[in-house]
């Protein structure tokens, strides 16, 4: 007989499904081959732990066991978590430099500004010549202006009438 038809007897044997035949065929194998009992032995062994029931685990178990998990990764109670304070010395300064930035390009602007605006009425850095004059009118005072960029002179005449101070004003070059 050959192995294979031999094993399936063989497993039949240990199942108990072998009629009393088949059974003494086996009995005779395994007499005058003593590696088969080994292998019968073992086959045994291996059907013995799959007839076992299967005890499912706690669940009650099992958490316990996710918690202990948890608990073993999770930092210390008792460790110090640095925060980053609201306020900071650090912050306070750029802050400060921001804003002395800023006001130095704002004067800086508005200076040059002005300057763009005197500039752009003709007038320039050189002081006006302003003259005061006594005319031949009672009551009056004239003040005479050179503007030595355009040329002109302009002369303004107060004159007091009647209680009034009029406002008179003369061209000439």
């Amino acid at each position: 007989m050959n192995t294979k038809a031999m094993d399936k007897l063989l497993s039949g044997a240990l199942d108990g499904e072998l009629t009393p035949g088949p059974r003494a065929q086996v009995e005779q194998w395994l007499a005058n081959h003593p590696d088969a009992v080994a292998q019968q032995e073992q086959w045994a062994r291996v059907g013995d732990l799959l007839r076992e029931p299967l005890n499912p685990p706690d669940p009650e178990l099992e958490w316990q066991a996710i918690r202990r998990t948890i608990r073993s990764q999770a930092p210390a109670a008792d460790a110090v978590v640095a925060e980053t304070p609201v306020f900071s010395w650090r912050m306070a300064w750029a802050a400060a430099m921001l804003g002395l930035v800023s006001l130095g390009l704002y004067l800086i602007a508005g200076f040059q500004l002005h300057q763009g605006t005197l500039m752009a009425h003709g007038q320039s850095g050189a002081p006006a010549e302003v003259e005061w004059a006594e005319s031949g009118v009672p009551g009056a005072t004239m003040m005479i202006f050179a503007d030595q960029e355009t040329g002109m002179t302009v002369i303004w005449m107060d004159v007091e009438q009647n209680g009034n101070n009029d406002s008179k004003e003369l061209e000439g070059s």
